[in-house]
């Protein structure tokens, strides 16, 4: 079953941000209760290799330049209490979710969502409410033990989003 194809985004700021290709999926979704913004990351590690997350290496802007700082990263146990951490590591075939907990009130809509794994900087597109359904709805189809992802990105209309580039050496 194909998901409707995704049109090119031309957001400034957003909710919703994806990276997707055939090495990584992220998504951030930030969601309002109340007085409570919380970003939510989810990653999913297509390819082999090993990484390690820390607070430094998810840089979030806001519409004042600034970047968020001070947070960490809160699992669900399925208990009563959630873990918390500014420490996480992602393994090839692995799926990973968690919430940002810090201060987010002006992070609603970020500007900029870049995520750092190994050497590389990933930059996840802004898109709207629709687009970022349809990408959640395509990843949750695809069998990722399909050891050909072209093929199944292709049945399910999953486009490459995001962009992505070596760290500098400076």
């Amino acid at each position: 079953m194909a998901v409707p194809g995704l049109f090119a985004q031309d957001l400034e700021k957003s909710p919703y941000h994806v990276f997707l290709d055939y090495d990584f999926a992220v998504t951030l979704e930030v969601v309002e209760d109340g007085n409570m913004v919380t970003p939510i990351l989810n990653m999913i590690a297509f390819s082999g290799g090993s990484w390690e997350i820390s607070p430094a290496d998810i840089k979030l802007l806001n519409d004042k330049g600034l970047y968020a700082s001070e947070f960490r990263f809160s699992l669900d146990t399925g208990g009563s209490q959630p873990y918390v951490t500014t420490f996480l590591k992602l393994s090839g075939g692995d799926y990973l979710g968690f919430d940002l907990v810090g201060d987010f009130g002006d992070y609603k809509e970020p500007k900029l969502a870049r995520i750092r794994f190994g050497e590389e900087w990933f930059t996840l597109d802004p898109l709207d409410r629709d687009a970022f359904d349809t990408v959640i709805n395509g990843l949750s189809l695809l069998d990722l033990t399909n050891p050909d992802l072209i093929r199944a990105f292709e049945k399910l209309d999953l486009r490459l989003l995001g962009s992505r580039e070596l760290l500098d050496d400076q």
